[in-house]
This record gives C-alpha cells, structure tokens and sequence, in this order.
C-alpha cells in the first residue's frame, strides 16, 4: 500500500512540476506579446509600468486578451 501511495505521490509531483514549467512559459510568451503591442503602439510610458507594476502589467493582460486563466490548485 505504502508503494502505491509513494508512486502516486511522486506522479502527481511530476504533473504539478510539469504544469509550473507551462504555465511559467505561457506567462513569459504572454507577457513579451504585451510588450510588443505596446512598442507598436508607441506607449513607452506604459512599458516602463508594466515592467515596474505587477497590478497594472495584469490590468493590460487582460485588457488585450492574453491573459491565461489557470485554474488554481489547493
């Protein structure tokens, strides 16, 4: 029983180290696609904030639908 239990506990580590390593790609690709649409759009000033304010760098994430919603474990 013990096998059985440390075998599912070492497969959902290995799912939960997995899913970082995703989601923390998909936020870096988000993140760069929010940065070039601003450079585009000649809002330098919002850079600048968007790399200082982690509040308002989520404000614009979601205001340009690139936000990715996961859902959040225990």
């Amino acid at each position: 029983m013990r096998d059985i239990a440390s075998a599912l506990y070492s497969r959902e580590k290995i799912d939960q180290e997995r899913g970082e390593k995703v989601g923390d790609k998909a936020g870096r690709q988000a993140l760069s696609a929010l940065l070039q649409k601003l450079l585009q759009e000649g809002r330098t000033e919002d850079i600048n904030r968007v790399l200082q304010d982690n509040e308002y760098q989520e404000k614009l994430l979601q205001e340009y639908h690139l936000k990715l919603d996961f859902v959040k474990g225990p």
